[in-house]
């Protein structure tokens, strides 16, 4: 069961001003050629989102990953 950790995760991202979340619920043909459409057209809010994700980045994941692994190896 994944609890939604993957709704939490694109809350957080939205957020952090760097997604549009549509609720799976809420979700229609309409709305997400809208959405689409509405970014594409739009450079700026792409740009301003694109920074926003780079702000949040976690660079150094696959070295924490790695050392959580080993970690837990060692013990």
């Amino acid at each position: 069961m994944t609890n939604n950790h993957q709704l939490h995760n694109a809350f957080a991202f939205r957020r952090a001003g760097g997604a549009v979340v549509i609720e799976e619920k809420k979700l229609t043909a309409a709305l997400l050629k809208d959405t689409v459409y509405s970014l594409a057209d739009n450079r700026k809010k792409r740009e301003n989102m694109r920074d926003s994700l780079l702000k949040i980045a976690v660079y150094d994941a696959t070295q924490r990953i790695y050392d959580v692994i080993m970690e837990t190896l060692k013990s």
